[in-house]
């Protein structure tokens, strides 16, 4: 009769932790195809360690871009005077005109150009006339009287007079002259050019001249 409560109770017991040792077995099986949260932060870790450290390139500085610089385009020079001289006198012009405030000559017998009326490249109309008006100045140390003239060079004779003037006054060092020559224009058109000076005793010591264009 104890043989039979025995194995009653082992039965019994049997059939209690049946379904606790289940339970075990379930939570202890892993789930087919999902790995345990500890695989799967030991396999993050470890494939972490075993990746290289990534190294950022070093940042450099832009370089300033350079524009090029473009050329401006080149103006050409302007120029009053023509080219070719359309003279038709046969004469050149020997002088580009007179330059003024240039002293010339030296010592005792010098001048000065302070202006001229009309200027270097005047038009005019064939057979036109007018006065020559040069403003000298007197840059020497000896008085001009009775012994220095205007007196006509070369070029083209465009005065209506003779070829030389004397002074009608006495010009002292450092004084300014007015001297005026009578002119007109050839009846042909052109380039036409006038060269006058002073001159003393040894020769011309100071040039000045006209250039003027004549056309219809």
């Amino acid at each position: 009769m104890r043989k039979k409560h025995s194995l009653v109770f082992t039965s019994i017991l049997v059939l209690l932790l049946t379904p606790a040792c289940a339970a075990i077995v379930e939570q202890a099986t892993p789930t087919p195809g999902i790995a345990p949260a500890d695989s799967i932060a030991t396999g993050v870790m470890e494939t972490l360690a075993a990746q290289p450290t990534a190294t950022l390139p070093p940042t450099s500085t832009p370089e300033p871009t350079i524009t090029p610089t473009v050329p401006l385009p080149t103006i050409p020079a302007i120029s009053t005077q023509p080219a070719v001289s359309t003279s038709t006198s046969g004469a050149q012009p020997t002088s580009s005109g007179s330059i003024i405030n240039l002293v010339q000559g030296s010592g005792e017998y010098a001048c000065q150009i302070i202006s001229q009326e009309p200027i270097d490249w005047t038009q005019f109309k064939p057979r036109d006339g007018f006065d020559m008006h040069w403003k000298v100045k007197n840059a020497g140390t000896k008085d001009w009287a009775d012994t220095v003239q205007l007196v006509y060079v070369g070029g083209d004779k465009l005065h209506t007079y003779g070829n030389s003037y004397a002074m009608t006054e006495v010009v002292e060092p450092g004084d300014v002259v007015v001297l005026i020559v009578d002119m007109a224009t050839p009846k042909q058109e052109g380039i036409y050019t006038t060269i006058w000076g002073l001159q003393n005793k040894k020769g011309i010591f100071c040039q000045f001249s006209l250039m003027v264009r004549v056309y219809k």
